[in-house]
């Protein structure tokens, strides 16, 4: 498999991840090549406030989407993390055993990591996280 690497745009620093503009968050993630998006998804960014993707996101998503190997590289804060998380969570099916394994070379951003999808799976009520 080859890897696509996705660098943010300069101006990405100023904007924060999925900026808040009040938009529909289905409608606006499909926009940017996520036609899948689970309801309980949508319903816990809009709950975060998010409605808008980033730079890095709105590259990287469609993506991910299509199961491509990406390679994200964005300064601190730009959403990388959103980036890979939306579309894989949007994969997610309730029951499952262990669907997605994400592995982070620090245990502060592995809490960091874990806190966000955390409160994205929250409303599924049937997707659960376990942090080794």
């Amino acid at each position: 498999m080859a890897s696509i690497a996705v660098e943010a745009p300069a101006s990405s620093t100023a904007n924060p991840p999925f900026a808040h503009e009040g938009h529909r968050v289905c409608e606006t993630l499909r926009r940017f090549g996520l036609q899948r998006v689970r309801p309980w998804l949508a319903n816990a960014l809009a709950a975060e406030g998010f409605s808008r993707p980033s730079p890095i996101q709105a590259a990287a998503m469609p993506l991910v989407a299509q199961h491509a190997d990406v390679i994200l590289h964005a300064p601190t804060g730009s959403g990388k993390t959103l980036a890979f998380l939306v579309p894989i969570l949007s994969r997610l099916e309730p029951g499952r055993p262990m669907q997605l394994l994400v592995l982070v070379p620090s245990r502060e951003l592995a809490l960091q990591m874990a806190a966000q999808v955390q409160r994205l799976l929250q409303p599924s009520r049937a997707l659960g996280l376990a942090l080794v």
